[in-house]
């Protein structure tokens, strides 16, 4: 058996490498759920604050709720805001494309009956919120906004959370790794106990104290080997004694044939009896 193969490296690789692919993954989910959580909170964040500026504008004339949209644009530049009549003709665009023109979609219609809308699309988010004043026409405060921005803003904002988890992922990765180095070192020195015995050496020491698993084992293995060294032994005292024994009885006959050898003619009647 060469106990010089390098299973004990392939071991604590193969193990660091399970290691580090579960922390990758757990890093990973970590980031997403991290992600998901924000940007849902982001999405309600932005359609209660389009439900503040309704609630606050809904006891006022339409150019004021016009003013008061003006000013939720300023604050979100990067965004489309519209402000629609019940008819969902365009009081107000922040790009000042479609002024004046009618606007129909699911949402807005959703609103105006008193909903409010948060739908998500492949590259928009779109949130529809209705102000309705019994003394006025119903209209609904309506934005459509870029996800891909929108998450980007998200991912800065959360990107520190994120670091941080990588540091104490990092940290306790390094700390498993030495962990795992510890509960492997008994196999190192047991690897060199064995490689030592199988070069000859039947006596070297292994005097180190294990837990129970490594205790069983090296139990077991001396066991064996105890075993095959007796086995040895008696297998050489066993030629030893055959050798013996069969020296004396050899060594007579070898005599009496030389015997015979040096006569020649060589008598009948003293190779009978010799033989």
């Amino acid at each position: 058996m060469d106990f010089r193969i390098r299973w004990y490296h392939t071991l604590l690789f193969r193990s660091l490498a399970c290691a580090a692919a579960i922390f990758i993954l757990c890093i990973t989910g970590f980031s997403l759920a991290v992600s998901a959580f924000q940007i849902n909170q982001a999405e309600k964040d932005r359609a209660a604050e389009m439900t503040r500026v309704a609630e606050a504008a809904r006891q006022n004339t339409p150019s004021m709720v016009i003013d008061a949209v003006q000013s939720l644009a300023l604050l979100h530049p990067e965004d489309r805001i519209l402000l629609l009549d019940q008819e969902s003709r365009i009081l107000y665009d922040s790009s000042g494309a479609r002024t004046g023109s009618l606007w129909i979609n699911e949402e807005t219609q959703q609103a105006l009956s008193g909903t409010r809308v948060i739908a998500r699309g492949s590259q928009y988010l779109r949130i529809a919120v209705p102000l309705l004043n019994p003394d006025q026409e119903p209209m609904v405060l309506y934005t459509y906004i870029q996800k891909a921005a929108f998450h980007k803003g998200i991912w800065q904002k959360g990107r520190p959370v994120v670091l941080i988890a990588i540091g104490f992922g990092m940290a306790g990765y390094a700390i498993l790794c030495f962990c795992l180095y510890s509960w492997y070192r008994p196999l190192r020195e047991i690897r060199r106990w064995l490689s030592r015995m199988a070069a000859g050496d039947r006596d070297a020491p292994l005097d180190s104290k294990y837990n129970k698993e490594y205790q069983a084992l090296l139990d077991s293995v001396r066991q064996i080997t105890k075993d095959l060294m007796d086995i040895s032994s008696k297998r050489q005292i066993f030629v030893s004694n055959v050798s013996h024994e069969l020296k004396t009885p050899l060594s007579s006959m070898k005599v009496l044939v030389d015997t015979l050898l040096l006569q020649n003619p060589i008598p009948q009647n003293t190779a009978r009896e010799f033989l």
